[in-house]
């Protein structure tokens, strides 16, 4: 097995709807984005949904990255993928022509495969690991993963690079050794896919896409007990099913093994725990500086968004005082987002998120997100009440915030056109701005069963905007093809 190059930046994503159908899903070799602390700046991503400007710590094409992990960054958003948490729902996954035991198995030997090659032409190295990596599905395509396989040699190489050892031991993408899957396991993929597609449903799609996950983690653990078992390497080795939220890591490993190899699984764990027993209040006094700063080190880092937004109600006093600049005020921009997410429309929320709008001295970012956050709470007709005292990106953005992909983050309301025909009907001279953030990347939102109607009316809109968004959100839910 040839010595790979070691792969940079970018592995494939995690479930990434794309609506374009026949468009090339593949993520571009090298994908060009600026990190700051523990966000990315989106505006540099062509693949990007994120208004020019803005910024998120979630990105799915960034996730896998040593870089963009080691900032806590995750594959969930900008697109409208939702975290995996395997409920009990999948074991009700049903599928023809699917044999899920022979997918674990072709894993499994795969795994094997990759490590027995790597033994044989460097029997001197000591083989620590091995990871099944670069999952990738689209709402379209499925891919299967490939197998990377680590030595404390070539880890060790790393590091007298400069590189750091905790964050690139279990890292399939810099790794020397990587296998690519083979074309009876890209069948067996193929397979997938077409039983995900008869569907004819991007939840239910979903849903075959996370069943097929889940034989990975068993696949690693089928591959062990055999390379143990042969004496090919050695007990203190281990196998895992690597996906770029390592929700897949978990399952593969015993609980000794997790608490060995991936010990913030039960720093994160012990967190949360004790975060749920404080009383609200407290849980939201703490919760507050961890989710809106963006350089917070803590070890669910990725998780006190979503736990503050789940606060709901309550939060809402501390979100509007960062929005107001009376705490942490470099986390309005956040707070504001936060605010949209819980979804509560109240006066103090409102009246926090307009004057923040209006705030010629606030960056245009956050302007924008505050813009973005009225929308989501039915307050655009505060955006449209003063279009020609705000920037055109504040405006388009704010207007835009309802229908576009972050929506789909927390509550939202139901699709509803009207704010857009309105800005368009009344303030022609914007539809150019709007066309340039409604056609970078996918912004559209994922719709729930009772707004598909509101969709298809907007396909007959005299404005092009309107008819391209309803026109791929309906793709994604499998209205149209």
């Amino acid at each position: 097995m040839p010595r790979a190059s070691r792969p940079r930046a970018i592995a494939r994503a995690s479930v990434v709807p794309n609506p374009a159908k026949g468009s090339n899903t593949t993520p571009p070799a090298r994908l060009q984005f600026r990190i700051t602390s523990s966000t990315i700046d989106c505006s540099m991503c062509t693949l990007s949904s994120a208004p020019v400007g803005s910024s998120s710590r979630n990105c799915a094409w960034v996730a896998s990255s040593r870089e963009g992990r080691g900032r806590g960054m995750t594959g969930s958003v900008p697109v409208a993928a939702t975290r995996t948490r395997y409920p009990a729902r999948m074991a009700t996954v049903r599928t023809r022509n699917i044999n899920w035991r022979e997918i674990e198995e072709a894993a499994a030997e795969q795994l094997v495969h990759a490590v027995r090659e790597v033994r044989e032409e460097s029997p001197d190295e000591n083989i620590h690991g091995a990871v099944f990596h670069a999952f990738y599905g689209d709402g379209e395509s499925i891919r299967w993963p490939m197998v990377a396989v680590g030595t404390e040699e070539t880890l060790a190489e790393m590091v007298d690079d400069g590189d750091d050892d905790a964050s690139l031991r279990w890292s399939g993408p810099d790794f020397e050794y990587n296998v690519d899957p083979t074309g009876e396991l890209d069948e067996l993929a193929s397979r997938v896919e077409k039983a995900a597609a008869a569907s004819g449903d991007f939840d239910k799609w979903v849903r075959v896409y996370e069943r097929f996950q889940k034989c990975f983690p068993k696949a690693a653990k089928l591959a062990r007990k055999q390379l143990v078992a042969d004496k090919a390497v050695g007990k203190a080795f281990i196998a895992v099913a690597m996906d770029e939220a390592e929700e897949l890591v978990p399952p593969s490993l015993t609980k000794a093994q997790l608490r060995m190899h991936f010990p913030h699984y039960d720093a994160e764990e012990m967190e949360r725990i004790r975060l749920a027993a404080l009383p609200v209040e407290q849980r939201i006094a703490e919760l507050l500086p961890a989710a809106v700063l963006s350089d917070f080190e803590g070890p669910l880092v990725e998780e006190y968004d979503d736990l503050l937004v789940a606060c709901g109600a309550a939060a809402i006093p501390s979100l509007v005082s960062v929005v107001r600049g009376e705490q942490y005020p470099e986390g309005s921009l956040t707070a504001a987002r936060i605010l949209a997410e819980i979804n509560i429309t109240t006066p103090e929320a409102v009246d926090a998120l307009y004057d923040l709008m209006r705030n010629e001295d606030a960056d245009i970012n956050a302007r924008s997100w505050a813009a973005a956050a009225l929308g989501r709470l039915e307050r655009s007709d505060l955006i449209l009440a003063i279009v020609p005292d705000l920037p055109a990106e504040v405006v388009t953005r704010g207007i835009h915030g309802p229908i576009g992909p972050f929506r789909d983050h927390g509550a939202h309301r139901s699709l509803d056109y009207g704010p857009l025909e309105t800005a368009l009907r009344e303030y022609p001279h914007l539809e150019p701005e709007f066309e340039k953030i409604m056609t970078r990347g996918s912004t559209y939102c994922r719709l729930d069963r009772d707004e598909i109607p509101t969709a298809k009316a907007g396909l007959e809109s005299p404005w092009g905007v309107i008819r391209n968004h309803a026109s791929f959100s309906l793709k994604v839910r499998d209205v149209l093809k």
